[in-house]
């Protein structure tokens, strides 16, 4: 009972302990030491938290993290051109495996010029029809080399890009377009592409 004044009269009124469940503002231990007992929460569904910058938060026990399987791919382009070729458009590429997406992560390229002086060019087109995006690969020359796979000397050109890009089988295509400043002599191309496979989407 709690005691009120108020204009001279002495009012007693009857205020009641609140409590849900295990929240309740009393002494539930019954130790009359005053010492209000810890209530314990649960935790239902997913909820959304919100945390101010620069809050840290600690992970009791071993969390589980689900990470979606993906498997390395990788796909080549070669190419050869003959005396009188300067332009080569290859592709569509269009191997990767049924319900698989082929995540590109990286693009190599090298060139080898049968006539010095020659300087390769190294475009990659991803299309789709929905969207398209073009890599142009920085061919860097290196020199004239003796190599052993083909006849007499070469100038060999590299080139090499990391990108993000996807190859979906019957959607997307891949392409390449592979030049030369001349067309005298023969000119060789491999292009390689490197990264992953994941399921592809609705699958």
């Amino acid at each position: 009972m709690t005691p009120l004044r108020a204009l001279g009269l002495s009012i007693l009124v009857s205020v009641p302990a609140f409590g849900y469940g295990d929240l309740a503002f009393a002494d539930r231990d019954n130790d009359n030491d005053g010492h209000v007992t810890t209530p314990n929460v649960a935790v239902i569904n997913q909820p959304t938290v919100n945390l101010a910058p620069g809050t840290s938060v600690g992970l009791a026990g071993k969390p589980s993290v689900s990470v979606a399987p993906s498997t390395p791919f990788s796909l080549g382009i070669f190419v050869s051109q003959n005396p009188g070729e300067r332009e080569t458009v290859a592709g569509p590429v269009s191997n990767v495996p049924p319900g698989k997406r082929f995540v590109v992560e990286s693009i190599s390229a090298d060139a080898f010029m049968a006539q010095p002086g020659q300087r390769p060019f190294v475009l990659c087109s991803f299309i789709s029809s929905d969207a398209s995006s073009n890599v142009y690969l920085p061919m860097i020359f290196q020199g004239n080399f003796r190599i052993i796979s083909l006849s007499g000397t070469h100038d060999v050109s590299v080139g090499a890009a990391s990108v993000r890009a996807y190859v979906d089988p019957g959607e997307n295509r891949l392409f390449c377009v592979l030049r030369r400043t001349d067309d005298v002599s023969t000119a060789r191309y491999t292009v390689d592409f490197a990264g992953h496979l994941i399921d592809a989407p609705g699958e």
